[in-house]
């Protein structure tokens, strides 16, 4: 059975999206939360290739972590529609309304995306052209970790792996070691880049994110000399906000929505207008049931006869 998802948004923003067909997808550099997408820091200090570190190279992947926002772009759903939290947060003026859209399509509206702008079409191009090109979406529920105990636990596995490349070194398998432990820990990165402070856990979230990335100033046939230049993708280079923008914008016809949820403290006059809005786009809506009591919008009939 298909997954249902949840996004509350402003009624405005969803007359928008409604009037371009398109949904509005913002850089993780806009978020709130400090810690957002710390496990791609996490991923890169543990990964082989990498470790280990000199001090000045550590304290450049840490700065890095605000170049690895920016490039990603990443719309946010839930898996809780009656959720009285966030209403409380995303609806502060009581006014908001919660799209619910099938987790199979909106995996379709980011892929169809990608596959427009593959990074793959970045191959022969002229070096800093005026184009973003994507990585495949990375799509998941996210993982909701104490963020202090992950920190102790990536410190103990990126001291077993550098002990065990040591020790594969002395006895002449290093070749093969690498190779296990360089799978191990592209799975590990997969898992950490769904990574979100346990305290965002009353979220239920499920991500839909795109990497956006640029061709950088080197000629392509230079690049392609490059050592792992397939690999690594050496031609390219994550985007900056101020050349990508706060915000991308993905096709989403409003067939998309399956239902619309309106605020339930919304007065009724505000609720009738905002339903009338709808109906002329052919939306279905109704009050959430996050709000309001059972006795007073139900008729009560077995008891009453």
């Amino acid at each position: 059975m298909t997954k249902q998802l949840y996004r509350i948004v402003d009624f405005f923003e969803l007359l928008q999206t409604l009037r371009t067909g398109k949904l509005r997808v913002p850089s993780a550099a806009r978020f709130s939360d400090p810690n957002e997408l710390l496990g791609l820091l996490f991923a890169e200090l543990a990964h082989p290739v990498f470790s280990p570190l000199t001090e000045e190279a550590v304290d450049l992947a840490v700065n890095g972590l605000g170049r690895l926002r920016e490039c990603h772009y990443v719309s946010c759903w839930t898996q809780a529609r009656d959720s009285v939290a966030m209403w409380e947060i995303y609806s502060p003026q009581k006014s908001a309304a919660q799209l619910e859209v099938s987790e199979e399509c909106l995996r379709q509206i980011f892929n169809d995306h990608y596959e427009a702008s593959s990074f793959a079409k970045a191959r022969g191009s002229e070096p800093e052209e005026d184009q973003t090109y994507f990585y495949p979406p990375t799509i998941g529920p996210c993982a909701y970790e104490d963020l202090y105990q992950l920190y102790e636990t990536m410190q103990r596995r990126t001291r077993l792996r550098q002990k065990k490349a040591e020790q594969a070194a002395e006895d002449g398998t290093f070749e093969e070691v690498f190779g296990e432990i360089l799978r191990e820990s592209s799975e590990e990165s997969q898992q950490l880049f769904h990574v979100k402070d346990a305290a965002y856990a009353y979220e239920n979230e499920v991500r839909f994110c795109l990497k956006a990335m640029r061709r950088n100033e080197r000629p392509f046939g230079e690049c392609a000399q490059d050592r792992g230049s397939l690999l690594f993708d050496t031609h390219l280079r994550p985007t900056y906000i101020r050349e990508t923008g706060d915000n991308i914008f993905v096709d989403f016809p409003s067939t998309s929505i399956q239902h619309v949820w309106l605020d339930g403290r919304a007065p009724k006059w505000l609720l009738d207008e905002q339903q009338a809005l709808l109906n002329e786009h052919k939306i279905s809506s109704t009050r959430s049931r996050a709000y309001g009591s059972l006795v007073d919008n139900q008729p009560m009939k077995l008891w009453r006869e």
